[in-house]
């Protein structure tokens, strides 16, 4: 574990798989150990300025990735993430903006607009994807002020094809909500609640494609006995980003490309051989399959009036 900063952690999980990285143009296999933490926090920065907590009511219903097209902005998460805000209207969405602890920044449910990109039949199933689109208030003035949002439509083909490549680092970026549940017993209201944020750094253990949508395994190695999670809870939602690595291949030493959004968590497996299973939209899902949503206007029938 490598403390970032108070309640902010970064770990790396790929333990029996191993990134490659691109030297004189062939992939070659390195121990994560040899990637300099110096990139992977590179990384983690990246992301962290993006990855936001959602909580509604009394606690954290997960994760999600800011993002905007245009002139509008949104929160893109987990269909079934966002479905508990459908279910109740009456609340504010509320977003931390100070250590990772929910302040007053809140919009009312109500006037909130919702894209839903593929909807579950049931819990674990796919497709699984949607926006939370903000409205137009002081709230998302001061959202903007304190992160950024990352255009998933600007140079959307480049950015396909960079999170199509396989090596390089996979960084998945949630809030857990055992983290979540310690801290409210610590801060002692759930008007206070704390959202601790995690960087957990995987292994690409697949890619699939089911009509529009694609889907990544992220692969994440341990157990609660050697201090890894006991689940992924609260990271549902959640950004993925991968980054090119670039190297000498006599030297190894490692150039860090941009990193970009490749993907958003929504399944957990049970452990199996040590290794949890992570399933996520892919690439294809948000640069084509998003997109064209939100090119056609689409809202979701029940969403709150413009």
């Amino acid at each position: 574990m490598i403390e970032l900063m108070p309640r902010e952690e970064l770990r790396d999980e790929t333990r029996e798989g191993r990134p490659r990285v691109m030297a004189d143009g062939e992939k070659i296999p390195i121990d994560p150990k040899d990637i300099p933490e110096s990139l992977l926090q590179e990384v983690y920065r990246f992301a962290c300025d993006y990855s936001v907590a959602l909580v509604y009511g009394d606690g954290m219903i997960g994760s999600g990735t800011l993002i905007k097209w245009g002139r509008e902005h949104g929160i893109l998460t987990a269909q079934h993430v966002r479905a508990e805000i459908q279910g109740r209207r009456a609340e504010k969405l509320r977003i931390p903006v100070m250590m990772n602890r929910v302040s007053s920044l809140g919009f009312d449910a109500a006037h909130l607009d919702f894209i839903d990109i593929g909807i579950p039949e049931r819990a674990g199933s796919s497709p699984d994807l949607s926006i939370v689109k903000l409205p137009r208030t002081s709230s998302l003035g001061t959202l903007k002020a304190k992160y950024l949002f990352y255009d998933v439509v600007l140079r959307r083909e480049n950015k396909l094809k960079a999170a199509m490549l396989e090596g390089g680092i996979w960084l998945m970026v949630g809030h857990p909500s055992d983290k979540v549940s310690d801290s409210v017993a610590r801060w002692g209201s759930p008007n206070s609640v704390h959202c601790p944020r995690m960087g957990i750094i995987g292994s690409l253990l697949g890619r699939s494609k089911k009509g529009i949508f694609d889907y990544l395994e992220i692969g994440v190695y341990g157990s609660a006995e050697d201090g890894s999670l006991r689940s992924y809870k609260g990271f549902s939602g959640g950004g993925v980003w991968s980054a090119p690595l670039a190297g000498d291949a006599k030297t190894l030493q490692l150039a860090l490309g941009k990193p970009v959004l490749a993907g958003v968590a929504f399944y957990q497996t049970d452990v199996e051989d040590n290794c949890r299973r992570i399933r996520c939209h892919g690439p294809k899902s948000i640069y084509e399959a998003l997109t064209s949503c939100l090119e056609e206007g689409r809202l979701t029938e029940g969403a709150a009036p413009p």
